[in-house]
């Protein structure tokens, strides 16, 4: 109890055309652990009155002093609890996907979701809604949103798209397109079966080959052994197909 909030009798005085958000007056009442009978007492209203307004009801004979008087009793401004500004706020982020999806596919890499935060201008939360949003309405359109553990995100096509033999093609004439050998293209098709030894051997289109590989960063050695990175085997889906393997 305790609560001081007095208004003038419901519902006298200038008249709203705006309504209340009943979500959020449902919500910040249970909150509270106030009870309809409990809120109209501190209104100094009837609990049929409260009732008819959760149930959306009765808000165009709703007065200013009112809704105001109601925000006090429920610990919030307003203009939280007008539905005209919850429309406002969906508003007002309806585009976030698309933005987060523009600037993913500008970065063209793993950006981790507060760095996405601060270039965009927006609460953490935001861009976690966005993510979500954004790879739901991606499905089925070739491409898919790429999430990491530690909250990075990148946008890439779906490889469940394409066959393996398309990507592998389709890496393959990326590859062409900068001016990488077709040694350097057969050699990336060679990983693709597993590590090879990591000594370029005889020919010195071979050596390029590996080089090239390793300056493009899609080929590292580890352990003697030359093989794909770990982005040039994602983007082939392979690390799918490995995960499937292994379950």
């Amino acid at each position: 109890m305790g609560r001081t909030c007095r208004c003038e009798p419901y519902p006298t005085g200038i008249r709203m055309s705006l309504h209340l958000d009943c979500a959020m007056l449902i919500t910040r009442r249970t909150e509270l652990g106030l009870t309809q009978r409990a809120l109209a007492r501190i209104l100094g209203v009837s609990s049929p009155t409260v009732a008819r307004l959760e149930a959306g009801s009765g808000h165009a004979d709703m007065t200013l002093r009112f809704v105001e008087r109601l925000a006090c009793a429920l610990a919030v401004s307003p203009q939280a609890l007008l539905a005209v500004d919850a429309a406002h706020r969906a508003d007002s982020t309806r585009g976030d996907p698309a933005k987060l999806c523009a600037l993913l596919a500008d970065a063209g890499v793993l950006i981790r979701t507060t760095e996405l935060a601060t270039a965009l201008g927006w609460e953490l939360a935001r861009v976690n809604r966005a993510v979500e949003s954004l790879a739901a309405q991606l499905e089925g359109s070739g491409q898919q949103l790429h999430k990491l553990p530690g909250g990075q995100v990148s946008l890439r096509a779906d490889p469940s798209v394409l066959s393996r033999h398309q990507r592998e093609a389709s890496l393959v004439a990326s590859l062409s397109a900068r001016g990488l050998s077709r040694p350097a293209a057969q050699l990336l098709h060679l990983l693709t079966e597993g590590p090879v030894p990591a000594a370029a051997g005889p020919g010195a289109n071979k050596q390029v080959a590996r080089a090239v590989l390793l300056k493009a960063g899609l080929a590292e050695t580890v352990d003697g052994r030359l093989e794909l990175t770990d982005a040039a085997r994602f983007n082939l889906g392979l690390m799918h197909a490995d995960a499937q393997r292994s379950t």
